[in-house]
């Protein structure tokens, strides 16, 4: 296998990998802003039960939480692929110009702040299906 098809299978697979990533970020963002705007328009103001209140409070807190924690690692992903697009677009056109340049194989890693921002986004909309649970519970 040549230097140049080793590159285009590494490229294809990183894309279909960011694309795949994105995709999924996009809808758990999508699903849970829907539930999160039904949760509030359905919202009984009249329950007296300060149980009840805590536990809508608690699935309200941790639906934006796990929301905005998710926005932040859709942006990294967007970003990070825009910037390895642009990253392999000056390799070739360094390639191209000079014909003795070997281009380098470029990896690039998400910062561990991204990571940990997807992460705890996923655990805060886990737990807040929890709690949307709870408040179904308690408002039954």
């Amino acid at each position: 296998m040549t230097f140049e098809k080793t590159l285009e299978t590494y490229v294809e697979t990183k894309n279909k990998s960011n694309e795949f990533k994105t995709s999924f970020i996009k809808q758990v963002l999508l699903m849970s802003t829907t539930l999160l705007g039904i949760l509030i328009s359905l919202h009984d103001k009249t329950i007296n039960s300060t149980c009840t209140q805590i536990a809508f409070s608690v699935t309200l807190i941790l639906l934006s939480l796990g929301i905005l924690l998710l926005s932040i690692g859709l942006y990294e992903q967007v970003h990070s692929h825009n910037k390895l697009a642009l990253d392999y677009w000056e390799e070739f056109r360094k390639h191209a110009s000079d014909i003795t340049y070997n281009p380098k194989i470029i990896v690039q890693y998400p910062l561990k702040i991204y990571l940990l921002c997807q992460k705890y986004g996923y655990v805060s909309l886990m737990i807040s299906v929890i709690s949307l649970t709870i408040y179904g519970i308690l408002i039954a």
